[in-house]
Order: structure tokens, then C-alpha cells, then sequence
């Protein structure tokens, strides 16, 4: 999964609890195993996605990112490898 908070502004951090008790079980549940995401910029947005990381992180491989491109392209590693190519 890729989610591209580039150009979210604020906090969202209150999001974080239904996230880690209702969506990310879900969401395994479905078979996704990898998750990038592009970290929206200011203070806020950053507290958010390290709030997020503590508590879904050790769920699923999680990666933060500050580029789309770096994501996009780490995704496409994580799929080779499952591929074993």
C-alpha cells in the first residue's frame, strides 16, 4: 500500500486510534503486508506519522518517506522480492 500525505495540513493524529485498532487489522487481515508512506511536511503532519509508526509499525513492514519516488520505488523492491526475482 502506498498513502502520499504530501500535501495533507495538520495534525491527523487522532486518526491514529482507529487506524491501529480497526483499519491496519483489516487490513492484514486482507493480506497487505507492506506499507509506504510519504510523510506530509510540517510539525504536525510528522508528529502524526511517528505516532502512527510506534503503533502499527512492528504489524507490517512500514516505511516512511519524504519523496513519492522513493516509496514507489521500495514497493517495487518489496514485490520482486515476494516474486523471488
Amino acid at each position: 500500500m502506498l498513502t502520499d500525505n504530501r500535501r495533507l495540513l495538520g495534525s491527523w493524529k487522532h486518526a491514529n486510534d482507529w487506524l491501529e485498532q480497526i483499519w491496519i487489522p483489516q487490513a492484514l487481515a486482507a493480506g497487505m503486508t507492506y506499507y509506504a508512506h510519504v510523510k506530509a511536511p510540517g510539525v504536525f503532519g510528522q508528529a502524526a506519522v511517528e505516532d502512527m509508526h510506534l503503533r502499527v509499525g512492528s504489524h507490517l513492514h512500514l516505511q516512511l518517506f519524504e519523496q513519492m519516488e522513493e516509496a514507489v520505488a521500495w514497493l517495487r523492491e518489496m514485490q520482486a522480492i515476494e516474486r523471488g526475482v
